[in-house]
């Protein structure tokens, strides 16, 4: 494996404003954006944590759903990234 950075985080929903975050596992999990940030139906983009958008090749990347935000039955979340040289 390699490691990746992380560079834009995009998330839409089916409907409601639902709150979501992304973490770096490395044993103490980190959030990746720098706030929580609400999807919506049109697509959102949040805000990457530059200090927490390297991942290593045994990390992990979680997901976390902050709140439901009403009505929204799906999430899609689209993660870009680099690989690491």
């Amino acid at each position: 494996g390699r490691g990746i950075t992380v560079t834009e985080v995009w998330c839409e929903s089916d409907g409601g404003t639902p709150a979501i975050n992304l973490q770096r596992d490395d044993g103490t999990p980190a959030n990746i954006l720098t706030v929580n940030f609400s999807c919506t139906t049109s697509g959102a983009t949040g805000t990457i944590d530059t200090n927490e958008d390297n991942v290593a090749d045994t990390q992990r990347i979680d997901f976390i759903m902050v709140t439901a935000g009403g009505t929204a039955k799906r999430v899609t979340v689209v993660i870009r990234y680099q690989i690491d040289p």
